[in-house]
């Protein structure tokens, strides 16, 4: 009955996560011929950003999951969860304030702007990202999946329209009316959450001097997952810093652009870590051991199979958007750094936030981020390519898999060397298929013929294992 309940949630899961993938698929490719090469620098910073402002609920949206995983959504006290909802609005609103003066203060007009956008969009994410993660922690994944669909068509929609002004000589299209749309489509979702939530949104609730020490336990249960996280974020965005800090933002928007091509890779593959975590809190001590390896696997092959993804987009990216034809040279090494990172963020995070080890994780991400900084360092100080800075990032990633995983494998008792010499030499085999002295097409044939025999050579046991057994 469980599996039947995990995969039925993974499917309504799945159904959203395959929307969004083929609406960011279509706005990721038709948004950049829309807006200058310029404009798309912009965006992609104000998106670098964005990121960020997560860490200013200062752990109290992950407090309340982290609380509230696998519990039932009518067993849960209305009125407390009234105190808190209402308690958070108003914090998320004074630090949205203080951001907008903070951009009204800054002379560059459109880093002024970005920052004022940002405090803007920290409140309606910050607000979406409460109501989402409650969801998330009662089960409720239907409304995840409409939820999805809905900001999938939105945005969808509106790059149309965008494509549609610029190219029928309307109206001139900016990166700012973008972000003002964004922001619009934003808030319409936070509106439908609240409707949705309006039982522990509206109403009488606690005081807040009764409730003090209660919503203090809950921002020191979910800070250390916070900060975990924004660490982790920090360490997968930092040769974007570089390149940001280093480069024209005419560079930036070609690096960044690869990066949206990850970004829409893996969608898919992050749908499983949603539904994984209230599974996990459901199981015993002696269950989640079991699973880990499992999981490892499975995301390990997925996103190996995901990578087949490169080939027919380079030839569309040529042809449909030649000026950032360049990104490709980007986005052939930072797919496989994406291997590592989808078994670190989807399994191995997952699973230090079900364990209640969110403070190692915490240490783990820090060392990385001292040992990525210094590699993306010696990177622009030797070479001063951003090439460089993306071969420094796989390598951190690739050493953020063996240290997280070896640690996590432990406190399991589960081994990973197998997964991870399993991602390196499809890694390997990978670049090699990618070479420019390859023709795209046979490197994609022989990459799929890799995918095969390695997987054979590796899972082939494993797999029959779980197809006799089902």
């Amino acid at each position: 009955m469980k599996n039947r309940s995990f995969l039925r949630n993974m499917l309504k899961v799945a159904l959203g996560q395959g929307v969004s993938l083929l609406s960011g698929v279509a706005v990721g490719l038709l948004l950049p011929k829309a807006l200058s090469l310029e404009d798309y620098g912009f965006l992609k910073i104000y998106t670098l950003y964005v990121a960020y402002t997560a860490l200013l609920h200062l752990g109290f949206a992950d407090g309340i999951l982290l609380r509230l995983a696998g519990r039932d959504y009518e067993s849960l006290d209305k009125a407390k969860m009234r105190t808190y909802t209402q308690f958070f609005a108003m914090m998320q609103g004074i630090i949205g304030a203080a951001l907008l003066m903070a951009g009204a203060l800054v002379t560059d007009p459109d880093y002024s702007f970005i920052i004022a956008m940002l405090g803007v969009n920290m409140v309606i994410i910050n607000l979406t990202t409460y109501y989402q993660f409650i969801s998330q922690a009662v089960q409720r994944f239907s409304e995840y999946t409409f939820k999805n669909l809905v900001v999938a068509a939105l945005k969808l929609c509106f790059v149309l329209a965008l494509l549609a002004l610029r190219y029928g000589n309307i109206a001139a299209v900016s990166y700012r009316f973008y972000i003002i749309g964004l922001n619009v489509i934003d808030f319409v979702v936070l509106a439908w959450y609240v409707v949705t939530y309006r039982s522990i949104t509206f109403g009488k609730g606690h005081r807040l001097r009764e409730s003090k020490a209660d919503i203090l336990s809950i921002f020191r249960l979910g800070i250390m997952l916070t900060v975990a996280y924004q660490v982790s974020h920090l360490v997968l965005a930092l040769d974007r810093q570089f390149v940001s800090l280093f480069y024209p933002t005419e560079t930036y928007a070609l690096y960044s652009f690869a990066y949206n091509i990850i970004t829409l890779i893996s969608t898919m593959i992050s749908s499983l870590s949603i539904v994984l975590l209230p599974a996990l809190r459901r199981l015993k001590a002696e269950e989640t051991g079991s699973r880990y390896g499992d999981f490892l696997r499975v995301v390990a092959m997925l996103v190996g199979i995901c990578a087949l993804c490169y080939f027919p987009l380079t030839v569309f990216i040529r042809w449909f958007l030649p000026e950032y034809a360049e990104s490709v040279q980007y986005l052939r090494i930072v797919l496989p750094a994406l291997m590592y990172h989808s078994g670190i963020s989807v399994v191995m995070f997952t699973f230090c936030k079900a364990l209640g080890e969110n403070k190692a994780f915490f240490k783990i991400s820090l060392l990385i981020l001292l040992l990525g900084f210094v590699t993306n360092t010696l990177a622009q100080l030797i070479f001063a390519t951003p090439q460089a800075i993306s071969i420094a990032s796989l390598i951190t990633m690739a050493a953020w898999y063996v240290i997280a995983g070896a640690w996590v494998g432990r406190r399991v008792q589960v081994k990973m060397g197998r997964e991870f010499a399993y991602l390196t030499v499809l890694g390997v085999l990978f670049l090699l298929c990618t070479s420019p002295s390859v023709s795209n097409w046979l490197g994609m044939g022989a990459y799929a013929a890799a995918i095969v025999a390695v997987t054979a050579v590796f899972y082939g046991k494993f797999l029959l294992e779980k197809i006799r057994k089902s």
